[in-house]
């Protein structure tokens, strides 16, 4: 007797249970689909906690975590929500960054206030992966999302730019934050470019 014949045995085609014709490729680019989610969501998650090792006074995985399962990006990322105005986004994010703040300046009872700059860096990197790379979120969406700020994008849009972008430790309020969005969106406009599209001068350090 063949060694394959008896247990163990592959079962022929016709009788596995699996989906057939339209049905079946309707399942798989339905799972393809989650799938694919669900990586550039984790992927988000991973680079938004990465970007606090560069300085910020909380960088454990098991605060930053936490924090960002607090934020709603659902508002954002759910499709079936239909699109999105620049004045729904600008309040969603001023909202979810003064409530990251709060959340990081409670971790070490820090100054109130003293962690906006870092609350939208957080935020900014995780939209950037979900968003404009990962390519999720409701329309129109792409358009209105924050570049990060950090040292990287201060260096690159030197000589681009008619003015210096702050460290992230010195943005304490969310006013001189929006300041300075508003600073590089004129660049940005002018250009043509989505807002998050200033990255391109994106300068790390070698």
């Amino acid at each position: 007797m063949h060694p394959r014949s008896h247990q163990g045995q592959t079962k022929p085609k016709s009788e596995r249970c699996e989906p057939r014709g339209r049905l079946r490729t309707e399942f798989n680019e339905m799972n393809l689909s989650d799938h694919k989610r669900k990586i550039i969501l984790d992927a988000a998650a991973w680079c938004a906690f990465s970007s606090t090792r560069s300085g910020c006074p909380i960088k454990s995985r098991e605060h930053i975590y936490p924090i960002l399962e607090k934020i709603d990006f659902d508002y954002l990322l759910d499709e079936q929500k239909g699109a999105i105005s620049k004045d729904q986004f600008n309040t969603w994010h001023k909202a979810e960054c003064l409530k990251v703040s709060s959340a990081l300046e409670r971790t070490k009872r820090l100054e109130k206030d003293s962690m906006i700059g870092w609350a939208a860096k957080i935020i900014n990197v995780y939209l950037k992966i979900a968003c404009y790379i990962g390519g999720l979120g409701r329309e129109g969406l792409m358009r209105w999302i924050h570049p990060p700020l950090d040292g990287g994008l201060a260096r690159g849009v030197k000589g681009h730019l008619d003015f210096i972008i702050p460290t992230i430790k010195s943005i304490k309020s969310y006013v001189l934050y929006r300041d300075i969005i508003q600073e590089i969106e004129k660049h940005t406009s002018s250009n043509g470019w989505f807002l998050i599209e200033i990255e391109k001068y994106w300068n790390p350090v070698i």
